[in-house]
């Protein structure tokens, strides 16, 4: 051996001695490295013979329970079907189904910021739990997720073990790049953005989000129920793309859904006038009218329009219809709840429930279910 392969040879391991000891120091000081991106989360939880383990956050993890006679049905998603750490009871609609459907074994195990990727990954693992029923709620993260990280990426099986290596790595968490958007405004309500990533890019987001669907549709013999997406009509976009209305980015509206009996009408005209074309005028036009097809049109506008989709465009709702009737699955159209307005009240946020928001999905889900399990038993009684 020649004396530069050894130098390459010796610098290779001294580098990796180095990288090494800098992760053994991190984690001996700090623990797990808190997940940088939607992917990460992807890579760091996972499905044992014990349950959910999520490394990064202990409280996330569920046990496999006990058999108890009752049919298992496994809920999954992010945080619109497990809403903080750890779940507010009244806000999580799975609790409501346990309390509606008694005679139903619930276990909750949606992971705040897990997109259809990480629905997906669950499901190839799903296999301790032993399902009878699976309820998937997933979208939303799919959009903003995108727009946080600053790229379009899709997540493949064969890519996943890479991610959990990646995941519990604090280098790759200093070298990551930050959201693009974290730097743009503190406020988490309302952001003036000066960057159109996720309105130029929605239609590359559909298509993903259609392909990770259709895997989580294929992935499982187990019945399954899809869900579309529950959102607020009556909050405001999270962003607004300002960079040919800079006037627009001062008169923003706090944010918060909108009080009863506001005077959308006015808003309406002031933001035709300081903000044309952006997610804000078509949402408060669209809160102004009276027209159901321009009401529709606008709503849908509004979303598409959104720079930080915290809320998904009704091009999900599209998707998830399609491969849920594609693949004979039970669909809950939960986006049409409301007259396809779901209001204020059934919200905290634009898209995490309130109580009565929470009740609402679950006495909408808790026919799916059944309809699923009798699928199910049906298809057992033939074989």
């Amino acid at each position: 051996m020649n004396r530069t392969v050894r130098s390459v040879i010796f610098g290779l391991l001294t580098t990796v001695g180095a990288f090494g000891a800098i992760e053994g120091v991190a984690h001996l000081v700090s623990g797990e490295p808190p997940p940088s991106k939607g992917y990460s989360r992807i890579g760091q939880c996972r499905i044992d013979s014990a349950g959910l383990v999520c490394p990064f956050d202990r409280r996330l993890s569920v046990p496999v329970p006990a058999p108890d006679g009752r049919p298992r049905v496994v809920v999954l998603g992010g945080s619109t079907v497990r809403m903080g750490v750890p779940t507010p009871r009244d806000g999580n609609f799975p609790s409501w189904v346990a309390e509606l459907a008694p005679d139903l074994q619930v276990v909750n195990l949606g992971i705040p910021g897990y997109s259809t990727a990480g629905v997906w990954r669950l499901i190839t693992e799903i296999g301790p739990f032993k399902p009878d029923a699976i309820v998937v709620m997933t979208g939303h993260n799919d959009y903003n997720e995108s727009v946080f990280d600053g790229s379009i990426r899709a997540v493949t099986l064969w890519t996943l073990p890479l991610e959990q290596v990646l995941s519990h790595s604090w280098i790759h968490q200093w070298l990551s790049p930050l959201s693009r958007l974290r730097s743009q405004s503190p406020d988490p309500g309302v952001l003036a953005i000066s960057d159109d990533f996720a309105i130029r890019n929605v239609d590359k987001v559909d298509a993903r989000f259609r392909t990770e669907l259709t895997e989580v549709a294929e992935s499982t013999a187990v019945p399954m129920v899809l869900t579309t997406l529950f959102r607020s009509f009556d909050h405001p976009p999270t962003g607004v793309y300002v960079h040919s209305a800079p006037q627009c980015a001062a008169n923003l509206p706090p944010r918060g859904a909108l009080p009863p009996h506001f005077n959308t009408f006015a808003l309406a005209g002031v933001a035709s006038r300081l903000c044309p074309g952006t997610s804000i005028e078509a949402f408060y036009r669209a809160h102004s009218t009276t027209d159901p097809a321009a009401r529709a049109a606008l709503w849908a506008g509004a979303l598409r329009l959104d720079a930080a989709p915290v809320r998904a465009p009704l091009s999900a709702d599209a998707i998830i219809r399609d491969v849920g009737q594609s693949h004979h699955l039970v669909v809950v159209d939960l986006a049409a709840l409301d007259g396809g307005y779901q209001r204020g009240a059934w919200f905290v946020d634009p898209v995490h429930t309130s109580p009565t928001g929470a009740q609402q999905i679950a006495m909408a889900v808790v026919p799916g279910i059944r309809e699923a399990l009798a699928r199910g038993s049906g298809a057992r009684d033939q074989r």
